[in-house]
């Protein structure tokens, strides 16, 4: 089980997950969104009403989560919220980010600047990377191994649950 803070500190469990939903261009570009499409509206735990009774959409991070797979030299470009926090993560192959062109390679995570707009091209040969948007929660980051949490106590509390099986 999964669980999810909402921009007020308020959180709720994730019961349930989704496989997403698998698209193309038509130029032999392939996207699946996993998190920030209509047609997944069964899975939306970001908008739902939490135990505080917020009905508030702005209340709940809405993030954006894309698995692409670009054929070589094919481009693909995605709107993001500018206020959103977004990074690109490359699991195969080389890509050029933005009009600059600057070059991110295989196992390399970039964060990208403010803007509207995502414009990725491949290089040479096929790429793979995922895209991550949403918005920023304002709020302390520790980390630990593969634990994210707000504080040293809560990663070690994270470490302590997954040693002895309540995670």
């Amino acid at each position: 089980m999964m669980t999810i803070e909402n921009t007020q500190g308020s959180t709720r469990e994730l019961m349930s997950a989704s496989a997403g939903l698998l698209t193309s261009d038509g130029n032999g570009v392939s996207m699946t969104r996993f998190i920030g499409t209509p047609h997944l509206d069964s899975f939306d735990p970001f908008l739902l009403l939490d135990v505080s009774g917020s009905d508030k959409p702005n209340d709940y991070v809405s993030p954006l989560f894309m698995d692409v797979q670009l054929p070589g030299a094919e481009s693909f470009q995605q709107a993001v919220d500018a206020a959103d926090n977004a990074f690109d993560f490359v699991i195969a192959g080389n890509i050029e980010i933005g009009n600059q062109r600057n070059v991110l390679s295989e196992k390399n995570l970039g964060l990208l600047e403010p803007g509207k707009n995502f414009l990725v091209r491949a290089i040479g040969e096929p790429a793979r990377f995922l895209l991550v948007s949403a918005a920023p929660l304002h709020k302390p980051v520790a980390r630990g191994g593969p634990f994210v949490m707000n504080s040293q106590d809560e990663v070690r509390q994270a470490f302590d649950d997954f040693r002895n099986k309540r995670f």
